[in-house]
């Protein structure tokens, strides 16, 4: 019985795993689609971009204040 119980929930689990990737690669297509990326860009690319991005705007950002006080 103990087996069967197993081997149900393996399997939701492996059914909510691949619901999650599924909607994973919706938002990271709609991401690229925004950012005018194209289709079968690299999502470790796109993502790269963005963090780069905040990353340099954040440190802008704290130079500029710092010349402000």
């Amino acid at each position: 019985m103990c087996h069967f119980v197993v081997q149900a929930t393996a399997r939701q689990q492996k059914q909510q795993l691949q619901e999650a990737v599924k909607a994973t690669e919706q938002q990271l297509d709609a991401l690229r689609r925004w950012l005018g990326e194209p289709v079968d860009a690299d999502p470790a690319a796109v993502l790269n971009t963005i963090w780069t991005f905040a990353n340099s705007f954040d440190q802008a950002y704290r130079n500029v204040q710092r010349l402000l006080l």
